[in-house]
């Protein structure tokens, strides 16, 4: 199982900024790359004690755990309860607010957490910038900087160079061989689904040790993978993350109004409220985009010969919760979707109009594949 994260329960996002776009791509170059940074912060969430987390790193939950000091314990103490009282993936936020700074060791980090000036000013340049959740991540400023002292104190980086770095080189070894044998290029066939062109044509894979079991999109042309995935794992992350975003949804008022009419049905609400909050995409808006993206990267995934099932996958996946993707993506196959070589957004908003995902369309999809 592996959980891609884009929106992060209460933290929300606002749509790209005002600019001119690039040019469409024609190729797909990739950088894949170590990230002591990411793995301090998601080494945090584990610690927490969630065993969500800890079944999949028992050995150094145990190692590090026992280091605890009484100055770091209510902190942990702290972000297992906002973990809990707001389904707050602690460890992908975290990333994606510090993918704003070129940081790459403990001090670095504790020093950006100190004054965070830089990382506000940087930030605030996102698509992800909203002004009530920096004032949330401000309030937990000293916390943070009480767990990265921690790790710093109790030999992470050290453990991290000797234990976890060489599993991971050996990784990208293996996976930069994987991707200049074969032409993988993901941008264009996503370009081509979204409707408009992506920032850039490198996608960045950072790779880490204490990432599952999700993936993670961060800023710019980045996303989060882990050691333990393999090659089709990491290329089905990549043909995810990257269509995050796929619309300009606090631009688009028609859009607003069109995924606010899904409320009214009844079975996609219930998943949308009442579905395990570990998965993430605890809000109206976070889930119905993370859905489109799913039904987005299966056709990516057929499109370069590495799709499974679509309807186990959407059977199975976080549990059955992504009903809505399961729909849409049934919708885009009948209605031969990019045919008419529209924006995505263009399309969704046509498909609701046109009754498409009605009171009890989208359970009948799911009555379909369900056995």
């Amino acid at each position: 199982m592996i959980v891609s994260l884009m929106l992060l329960g209460v933290f929300t996002v606002n749509r790209c900024p005002a600019q001119a776009p690039p040019d469409f791509h024609n190729s797909t170059d990739w950088n894949v790359k170590p990230s002591l940074k990411y793995d301090a912060l998601c080494l945090i969430n584990i610690l927490t004690g969630d065993p969500f987390y800890v079944q999949y790193y028992e050995k150094e939950y145990e190692e590090f755990s026992k280091k605890i000091t009484p100055e770091v314990q209510p902190v942990l103490e702290k972000f297992s309860q906002i973990k809990q009282s707001t389904g707050i993936v602690l460890s992908a936020a975290m990333c994606l607010y510090y993918s704003a700074v070129p940081d790459s060791t403990l001090d670095q980090l504790i020093e950006t957490t100190r004054d965070l000036s830089v990382l506000k000013q940087n930030f605030s340049k996102t698509v992800y910038f909203n002004e009530n959740d920096w004032a949330m991540f401000e309030m937990l400023q000293e916390d943070v900087r009480t767990c990265l002292m921690f790790l710093k104190e109790a030999g992470f980086e050290a453990y991290w160079k000797e234990n976890n770095l060489p599993k991971i080189e050996q990784r990208i070894d293996e996976l930069q061989a994987g991707f200049s044998t074969n032409d993988y290029n993901l941008i264009s066939v996503q370009e081509k689904l979204l409707g408009f062109p992506l920032q850039d044509n490198t996608i960045e894979v950072n790779m880490i040790y204490y990432a599952r079991p999700h993936g993670m999109k961060i800023t710019g042309m980045e996303f989060i993978t882990d050691v333990a995935y393999d090659f089709n794992t990491v290329l089905h992350n990549a043909g995810h993350e990257m269509m995050h975003p796929p619309y300009d949804y606090a631009a688009n008022t028609t859009l607003q109004q069109s995924l606010e009419s899904l409320k009214s049905d009844t079975f996609l609400m219930d998943k949308v409220l009442n579905h395990d909050p570990k998965y993430g995409y605890n809000d109206f808006e976070g889930y119905i985009e993370e859905n489109c993206v799913r039904a987005l990267d299966q056709m990516v995934s057929e499109e370069i010969g590495l799709s499974e099932g679509a309807q186990d996958r959407f059977k199975n996946s976080d549990e059955g919760m992504h009903v809505f993707a399961n729909a849409l993506y049934q919708v885009m196959k009948e209605e031969s979707f990019n045919s008419k070589e529209e924006l995505f957004s263009d399309f969704l908003i046509r498909m609701i109009s046109e009754g498409k995902f009605e009171q009890g369309s989208i359970k009948n999809y799911y009555d379909a594949i369900a056995p």
